[in-house]
Order: C-alpha cells, then structure tokens, then sequence
C-alpha cells in the first residue's frame, strides 16, 4: 500500500490517475447504467405500448405541437421536440397514389414551417 502512495503522491500521476478513473466512471455510466435507466423507463410508460391511430383532416390538432416535419421518399418524420417524433411510413398508406396527396396536406396544414410563410 506504501508504494501505491508514493507512485500516486508525484502530481503527474495523482492527475493521470483521477482521469484514468473519470473516464472509467463516464464510461461505465454511458454504456450500462444509462441504458438500463431509459429500457426501464420505456417499459414503464404505458402510453408508449399502446399502438396508436391518426386520422388526419383539415382540423386535426395533435396533442403537442409539432416543431419540425422532415420528407422523405418513403416516410414523413413529425418532430414534437427535441428528443420526440412520430414516424409515418409510405407503406401504411392503402393506396400507393395517395402519399404525393398525403405530402401535399401535410405541407398545407400541418407543417409549422409552411404555416408561416
């Protein structure tokens, strides 16, 4: 124990030491407690198991606003924050003519950015 001491009592190794041991601590959180934490947390919400059905219409209001819509060739991605979005894929549809339609009403009634202009 008395060489441990003296090997870390020089002030390069104290350093080296403590970022050795930050490292292994910020690590250890990011690749197993923080997992563990938000699989927990999912298995928790309830909300989230349930499958969900939209009908969109002319007056249709989601339950939080929307901030971001991104196109894609085969899916539209709703974005309600930061670290939340909904997914719509092309398949869904019954019709395969109806995705360019579907586009076309999210863009003139839903998109927040297109409201603005």
């Amino acid at each position: 124990m008395l060489i441990v001491y003296y090997f870390i009592k020089t002030p390069l190794m104290t350093v080296l030491a403590f970022l050795v041991f930050a490292i292994a601590i910020l690590v250890l959180n990011y690749f197993v407690l923080a997992p563990k934490k938000y699989q927990r947390m999912y298995e928790q919400n309830n909300e989230l198991q349930r499958e969900q059905v939209y009908d969109f219409y002319d007056g249709m209001t989601f339950a939080q606003p929307i901030v971001k819509v991104v196109y894609f060739d085969d899916a539209v991605y709703f974005y309600f924050s930061k670290n939340q979005a909904m997914i719509l894929k092309k398949e869904w549809l019954e019709k395969p003519g109806l995705w360019d339609a579907f586009q076309g009403f999210v863009k003139m009634r839903i998109d927040p950015t297109s409201k603005n202009k």
